[in-house]
């Protein structure tokens, strides 16, 4: 199996919608990044060897940015919502069928970092958790 880097889009959203200041990073509505999934870019299921140990691979990987600056004047509030897929492969081979099962858990935590951002503004910083995992076996997702 192989699994490319993840393209991450983040999408942004701001009611009202904050004029820019001057020297303060403005908010960015839309972003797209790549993850690396280093463990599992490439894995080879052998259950004769138990390998990987009970058919299931996983990584984890970490993302953190600034979503926008703001004057410590401006209150800021914020909210994160993440879509996680996940699915099966039927793979078809000499000793009959498997199901491969796999599943990206995206987690989001939005804090606010006062006085932190240039010129003493506040931050509104996201992190990004993110998990890999997959099992050979059971029933389809």
């Amino acid at each position: 199996m192989y699994v490319p880097a993840v393209k991450v889009k983040l999408s942004t959203r701001c009611k009202p919608t904050p004029q820019h200041y001057q020297g303060l990073a403005p908010l960015k509505p839309y972003e797209e990044f790549m993850v690396d999934l280093p463990t599992v870019r490439r894995i080879v299921f052998d259950p004769q060897a138990n390998w990987p140990p009970n058919g299931q691979a996983w990584c984890h990987a970490h993302k953190r940015g600034a979503v926008i600056e703001l004057p410590p004047h401006i209150a800021m509030d914020a909210k994160i919502k993440t879509d996680s897929p996940y699915g099966s492969c039927i793979l078809q081979g000499d000793y009959g069928d498997a199901v491969l099962n796999y599943r990206l858990k995206a987690e989001g935590h939005l804090t606010v970092s006062e006085n932190s951002g240039r010129l003493g503004s506040n931050r509104l910083n996201v992190e990004l958790n993110f998990t890999y995992d997959c099992y050979m076996g059971g029933p389809p997702l």
